[in-house]
């Protein structure tokens, strides 16, 4: 968790949504973590320096500058203070989306999931070994 909230600069490589742009001007994201009974969580927004179609359908975008964290930490979360997080984030989308287009990701951990799952199915190629 702490890699994807603090990092000075993050990189995503990711399949754009058919007939999206990829001009995005912000990422939007959150992350949790259970250590004991402790729960942690981070909603992150990052301003987006680069953003390129990498030639293979894939897109590249390149973040830096943290522009909006919130950080809390919950003794023996109930799940009502689990859902906190994403009503949380949904809340901060709606505020920035007015100003910005917005690379929605949601749950970082189940993103970064997903994409890993994507790329290990029969068919799908990686990007980065496309452009070797």
């Amino acid at each position: 968790m702490h890699e994807v909230v603090s990092a000075p600069t993050v990189r995503l490589e990711f399949l754009p949504v058919p007939g999206e742009s990829n001009d995005f001007t912000t990422v939007l994201y959150y992350s949790s973590a259970d250590a004991g009974n402790l729960t942690a969580y981070a909603l992150v927004e990052r301003k987006v320096r680069s953003a390129t179609d990498m030639g293979t359908g894939a897109a590249e975008l390149i973040s830096t500058s943290l522009s909006f964290e919130r950080v809390w930490i919950v003794a023996d979360a109930s799940d009502v203070q689990r859902t906190l997080i994403y009503d949380d984030y949904q809340h901060h989308l709606s505020q920035i989306q007015k100003d910005c287009k917005v690379l929605e990701l949601s749950d970082i951990a189940l993103f970064v999931r997903s994409l890993q799952k994507l790329n290990s199915e029969p068919g799908v190629s990686d990007a980065r070994a496309d452009r070797e």
